[in-house]
């Protein structure tokens, strides 16, 4: 008999990869710090699904709690952050979520919050979905 095998693009789709990505992240953070570019990567993607699923993930990982990834992804903090402009409705709102719970639980990264504040600032100033303002 053999063992069945785990095929990820039918058995578990990218929603699953990331939850477990995260959860990954709580256990072990330093896990994480070789996927990070990768996941950053599907900021830009063509499908809308894999970019919000990316989206979402970075903005937990930035805000939890006991998460310095933020300060040591810089570049994927700052692409991260451009998310605030992406034509999609349903990112940019999970970007407000993610800006504030960043703000709220790295409240001492004075530097990075100023940043977050002002991405916050553009989509409530801006966005032309008043319901995303």
């Amino acid at each position: 008999t053999s063992s069945p095998t785990l095929n990820f693009t039918k058995d578990v789709g990218a929603g699953d990869v990331y939850s477990i990505a995260y959860e990954l992240h709580r256990i072990t953070p330093m896990i994480l710090t070789t996927v990070i570019g990768t996941v950053a990567s599907d900021l830009t993607n063509t499908d809308v699904d894999k970019r919000w699923q990316a989206t979402k993930l970075l903005g937990r990982l930035f805000a939890a709690r006991t998460s310095d990834i933020a300060m040591r992804f810089r570049p994927c903090f700052r692409d991260w952050l451009r998310r605030s402009y992406d034509p999609e409705g349903a990112i940019r709102e999970m970007m407000i979520r993610s800006l504030t719970n960043f703000l709220s639980s790295q409240y001492n990264q004075t530097d990075l919050c100023s940043d977050v504040s002002e991405a916050l600032s553009v989509i409530i100033k801006l966005d032309k979905i008043t319901e995303i303002r």
